[in-house]
């Protein structure tokens, strides 16, 4: 069983949805609402196929903004 998905893509994650393949790559936003044992079920923020939801694979995936990020900040 493959987990990683749950440690890169955490439940709240801002991720950018890739629909089809190159050259007609369409892409839209959502959020991460849960998972699943190899797939990510992700919340979008346009209706594709008439749901809201997709459970997809994290290689259509790309991580935006987590939740709760800490800012990098350069010491002296």
């Amino acid at each position: 069983m493959n987990k990683k998905h749950i440690s890169k893509f955490p439940v709240g994650t801002l991720v950018k949805y890739k629909r089809g393949y190159e050259p007609k790559q369409y892409i839209t936003y959502g959020i991460v609402i849960g998972h699943t044992k190899l797939n990510v079920k992700v919340l979008l923020a346009e209706t594709f196929l008439g749901s809201s939801t997709v459970v997809t694979s994290p290689g259509q995936l790309d991580s935006v903004q987590r939740l709760h990020q800490k800012p990098k900040v350069q010491r002296p």
